[in-house]
């Protein structure tokens, strides 16, 4: 796990942090300690330990708002915090959770559970740690050759057909010029869209816990419907497009379910030849509403689904092809704030599926 560990213990109880420190100095850690959870704020700040443990009921700030604090503060955020408690009644339980508790040991507790409690929350953060770098280094990789393409191909449109139109106005037909502004529009609209995504994204990568204000809509189906068709009509492949739509009540703001929607069919029709059928489905198993869509397309291999992340783009070169890697993304984060799950099944030169599941409450 690489270097010492430190752990802080925050119990007002001296003789629990005494026997704790005891155990966990001999497991080869090292260990703060605070009597109360003013001092125990104090010392995560001055120490930054790999890991809190802290007693919930103290006379003064509780474990609770010790929690809070911790979560709140910019450098301690993402400790790994593991709750001492003498009773934990399930309600208990659910406070800390909701308040972004990683575990609960209840007293009395052996040094067995507690050694193992810890080295599972260490394990669990690095690992996580590891994985959000490797996604920041794609992410970084990607803004700096992705992103400037996609902005700079709408871009360039818009001042070449700008320029052509104030340079030369008086020499147009009218319907020339209608063309020109019809261009200028749709890399308009893309840009547009390009950025909303990007907010998007970095919005919620910032918080998976985005505030979420009992949505309820009475009539998923329809918006998925008008979602993928108005993409279609967008591609000019209206025909290509076969709806298999259930129209059912959600628990999912209407814009997020657009987004999901309209995000998978462009990809779905941008990666697939015209003539060839966009099959979308939105239907009621068991407790949750699936969404598939599923196209003919050119297909991903295994490894491009396993690398499928914010700007990855597949076969960039071969395919000049935007935005898939953000939509995905996009798409997983919103889905990944209702619970659901996000399928994506790829066979080179067969298409592509990708599945959405949302439980209805």
């Amino acid at each position: 796990m690489g270097g010492m560990k430190k752990i802080l213990v925050i119990d007002d109880q001296p003789d629990v942090v005494e026997m704790i420190a005891y155990v966990l100095e001999a497991e080869g850690y090292q260990v703060v300690s605070a009597l109360s959870g003013r001092n125990g704020l104090d010392r995560a700040r001055e120490y930054q330990p790999d890991l809190i443990l802290c007693d919930v009921m103290m006379p003064g700030l509780n474990g609770y708002d010790v929690l809070e604090e911790v979560r709140g503060d910019l450098q301690l955020s993402a400790t790994p915090f593991i709750f001492l408690t003498a009773k934990a009644s399930t309600e208990d339980l659910r406070t800390g959770m909701r308040l972004g508790a990683d575990d609960y040991l209840t007293k009395p507790f052996s040094a067995d559970e507690l050694v193992a409690a810890i080295e599972t929350r260490i394990r669990k953060h690095v690992s996580m740690q590891e994985r959000f770098e490797q996604r920041i280094e794609l992410l970084r990789q990607g803004l700096s050759t992705t992103l400037p393409h996609e902005l700079r191909t709408p871009l360039t449109l818009i001042l070449a057909h700008t320029s052509l139109l104030l340079e030369a106005y008086d020499s147009f037909d009218r319907d020339s010029i209608l063309d020109s502004l019809k261009a200028v529009n749709e890399a308009g609209l893309r840009l547009h869209r390009l950025l909303e995504n990007l907010l998007i994204y970095v919005e919620m990568s910032g918080d998976a816990t985005l505030p979420i204000e009992h949505p309820n809509i009475e009539n998923a189906g329809d918006i998925a419907t008008e979602a993928a068709r108005r993409v279609a009509e967008n591609h000019k492949r209206a025909l290509d497009l076969n709806l298999r739509i259930e129209n059912e009540s959600l628990h999912v703001h209407g814009f997020h379910l657009r987004k999901i929607v309209e995000e998978l069919v462009d990809n779905a029709f941008k990666f697939s030849q015209k003539g060839t059928p966009v099959h979308v489905s939105f239907v009621q198993e068991a407790d949750s509403m699936v969404l598939t869509v599923e196209d003919q397309g050119r297909g991903m291999s295994e490894e491009e689904v396993e690398k499928l992340d914010a700007y990855v783009q597949f076969s960039r070169s071969r395919f000049e092809q935007q935005g898939t890697g953000m939509g995905l993304t996009v798409v997983k984060a919103i889905v990944k704030l209702y619970n659901g799950t996000v399928d994506v099944q790829g066979k080179v030169g067969v298409g592509t599926r990708v599945q959405v599941t949302l439980p209805i409450s």
